[in-house]
């Protein structure tokens, strides 16, 4: 198991009341209240602060689950003015690359409408 945009762990959460052993071998979060939470209810050998900064992504451990909840607000309907100047639109682009590197056999990403192309009929 690993996760980017970590927040609070809460997929770690899910998986520990679903009864689901799993080794966690990286996370990455840069809100520190977040870092303290995860640090204080999770164990994670591997912890990076900010996944965009990491470097080669081949040196992340690989996992066979693969969750990253990235920043929803570039890609928002409420954002649409914002989105080409803003710098978190390019985390998703870090996750695909951990996910074409790595080849985890399930990977869950954060789930917004605005990331998909807007289909015109």
């Amino acid at each position: 198991m690993g996760s980017d945009c970590a927040g609070m762990g809460t997929e770690l959460f899910a998986l520990q009341a679903l009864g689901v052993e799993y080794e966690h071998v990286f996370c990455s979060e840069i809100d520190e209240r977040a870092v303290r939470f995860l640090r204080h209810n999770h164990s994670c050998p591997k912890y990076y602060h900010d996944m965009t900064d990491r470097g080669d992504v081949s040196a992340v451990p690989a996992c066979d689950l693969y969750v990253c909840s990235f920043p929803c607000q570039p890609w928002s309907v409420l954002n649409l003015r914002k989105r080409q100047k803003d710098v978190r639109r390019t985390v998703v682009d870090h996750a695909l690359e951990y996910i074409q590197t790595h080849s985890p056999s399930w990977w869950v990403m954060e789930n917004v409408a605005g990331i998909l192309p807007t289909q015109r009929g």
